[in-house]
């Protein structure tokens, strides 16, 4: 009686567990999607940021510029904090299961 008892106890803790493994299994298929689309979100930003770097060394071709260097600094600035941004949200949605 006892016996049968445990095993009664050991199968439903099973599916307890299987249930909760199936919700973490979706849970983190859905972080990975997030988190695609974000790496993608990154990626155009960082594409758009190269082709403004492009389009302002266009217009001040010999470099001289002094306003066109600051914008470009500026841009280069922006990158690390863009990166940034997004390794947070990740870290903050990962860290909250």
């Amino acid at each position: 009686m006892n016996l049968q008892l445990q095993k009664n106890i050991s199968s439903r803790r099973e599916l307890e567990l299987k249930k909760e493994l199936r919700k973490l299994d979706e849970f983190v298929a859905e972080l990975k999607g997030d988190m695609m689309d974000k790496e993608t979100t990154l990626q155009n930003i960082f594409e758009e940021n190269e082709t403004m770097k492009l389009e302002i060394s266009k217009g001040f071709p010999h470099g001289g510029n002094k306003v066109g260097e600051e914008v470009v600094a500026e841009l280069e600035v922006a990158k690390p904090a863009e990166r940034e941004a997004v390794i947070g949200w990740i870290d903050h949605c990962c860290c909250g299961f």
